[in-house]
């Protein structure tokens, strides 16, 4: 896997990430915001064989932005081949970087899907933010 596509995978989650702050918390979903930077606290602990201290108070933007750049600066010194081993619910698992990193991004993706159910159901304003939105606003500058 080509570590350039993981990495613009964490901008495109960065930018999602940053358009959906206010819509949660307009929408009560901030609970569920940080659940998203939590779980890319926890990846990246397990992929540097660290402690996991997955600690998301605070300001979401500063936390946003801080989680992606800790994603790319692993993964630009990071082999995206090698494995992980971890432990989850008693049980041992390995994986290679790049499906921990394509799972974390798509974690991302999966609950601002949620969070877009959510605040259409209150009718409350939420952005577009497909992955080809993303490009397209990328290449226009």
């Amino acid at each position: 896997m080509d570590v350039d596509a993981l990495i613009e995978g964490f901008e495109y989650d960065l930018w999602a990430n940053l358009l959906w702050v206010e819509p949660a918390r307009r929408s009560g979903q901030e609970d569920l915001f940080r659940h998203i930077l939590a779980a890319q606290a926890v990846w990246l602990a397990r992929c540097r064989d660290v402690p996991i201290g997955a600690a998301t108070e605070g300001d979401l933007e500063e936390i946003a932005r801080d989680q992606s750049g800790a994603w790319i600066s692993y993964l630009r010194a990071a082999d995206p081949g090698s494995p992980i081993r971890y432990r989850r619910e008693e049980k041992d698992f390995v994986n290679p970087i790049h499906e921990i990193a394509r799972h974390v991004v798509n974690h991302g993706t999966y609950h601002r899907g949620q969070m877009r159910g959510v605040c259409g159901e209150r009718g409350i304003e939420f952005p577009e933010t497909d992955f080809i939105r993303f490009c397209r606003e990328r290449e226009q500058g």
